[in-house]
């Protein structure tokens, strides 16, 4: 499979480490529920991690997927809260995307 200089450049920026620790968040999510209003603030870090993965930008990488792991405590700790969902079918979608971008080695 041949790669062009923007997919070699996201490749040699970001470390096995940083996108396997990515990766294990972002399939775990496809089990996750939560509110609305921390999806919506999920499908931001989503944006930000594949905007990142694309520019090859390993330092923001990582903190992108911190962010992910962070919101994941935060949605444990919202336990109790009512109204909670799976991903919606936009985030679902976005997330499938991300997974398939990163993973594709």
């Amino acid at each position: 499979m041949r790669m062009d200089n923007h997919e070699t450049s996201a490749l040699a920026s970001v470390d096995d480490q940083a996108r396997d620790e990515a990766l294990e968040v972002l399939r775990d999510a496809h089990d996750w529920t939560a509110t609305t209003e921390w999806w919506s603030e999920f499908d931001e870090v989503l944006t930000r991690l594949q905007a990142t993965w694309d520019a090859g930008d390993g330092k923001a990488f990582r903190r992108a997927t911190s962010d992910l792991e962070a919101l994941s405590a935060e949605r444990a700790n919202d336990a109790g809260k009512d109204s909670k969902t799976p991903p919606p079918p936009p985030t679902r979608d976005i997330l499938n995307d991300t997974i398939h971008n990163i993973g594709s080695k």
